[in-house]
């Protein structure tokens, strides 16, 4: 068999690995991370180096680890449809957040609640991710529901 190029001989790799896969978990979703990598790069630049693919895998296989336990954490099975209260509620909370906002931040906080790095967003903005991290806390303090104390 003849010798593969440079990233298709790790894309390889990680084809064998994902067909070893019977379910889908969050190393499942690293892999595909690393694959779109090489299939996502223009053939007109040079291929993604080795190590950046495989930190592309890790560090979305981490991403994914995250988001299901904080899926475990907030999602009941009880919970997985709203009812009509909470949907209410929810939708009158974004009409107050949105009202509050102006549009540049709202574009940012959109942006994070879809899932985009904060590097993305930073490029998308014309800002450097640090500064889009402390805007995203400051916009989060300041739209945070305040302290509601019920009459008894």
């Amino acid at each position: 068999m003849a010798e593969l190029p440079h990233p298709w001989r790790l894309y390889a790799q990680l084809q064998s690995q994902l067909s070893r896969n019977f379910c889908v978990d969050d190393q499942v979703w690293g892999i595909e991370a690393g694959l779109d990598l090489i299939l996502a790069t223009p053939p007109d630049i040079p291929p993604p180096a080795n190590d950046n693919i495989l930190r592309v895998v890790n560090s979305t296989r981490r991403r994914e680890q995250r988001r299901s336990r904080l899926r475990l954490l907030y999602l009941r099975p009880d919970e997985d449809r709203p009812d009509l209260e909470q949907a209410l509620f929810a939708r009158s909370e974004l009409r107050r957040i949105t009202s509050q906002l102006h549009g540049r931040d709202w574009v940012l906080l959109h942006s994070v609640a879809l899932g985009e790095d904060y590097a993305q967003v930073a490029s998308k903005l014309k800002s450097k991710p640090g500064a889009v991290r402390v805007r995203v806390l400051r916009l989060r303090r300041q739209l945070a529901p305040k302290a509601r104390t019920h009459p008894e």
